[in-house]
């Protein structure tokens, strides 16, 4: 076998774990995309409903709009996360990512 062909075999090998290995990370941004978002969506449901809630103080109403914003944010930002992601694979399928308010945050988190 000549060195050509045991190199061309290594870069096809070489080539071929990195895709798996692209495709394992794929699946793994979208399995904690997944259990992220569940949760939280949950969450913002009962902070929704907390708003209706007549017997809330306003100290407490104040606690739930913190809930839901931050809540919101954070489903954002995996949103992003994941709209990335798939930019990043390569199934942009009209996916669009709010890149001014990303730019915006990560800068604002920076200082």
């Amino acid at each position: 076998m000549s060195v050509q062909t045991r190199v061309e075999q290594a870069l096809l090998l070489a080539h071929q774990q990195s895709r798996r290995s692209e495709q394992s990370k794929q699946r793994l941004i979208g399995m904690v995309s997944h259990e992220l978002r569940t949760p939280l969506t949950a969450i913002l449901g009962f902070a929704d409903v907390l708003t209706n809630d007549q017997q809330l103080n306003a100290e407490q109403s104040e606690y739930v709009r913190d809930i839901q914003s931050a809540g919101s944010h954070l489903l954002n930002v995996i949103t992003n996360l994941l709209d990335l992601t798939k930019l990043q694979f390569g199934d942009a399928r009209k996916t669009e990512i709010d890149v001014v308010s990303v730019t915006v945050r990560a800068s604002s988190n920076n200082r």
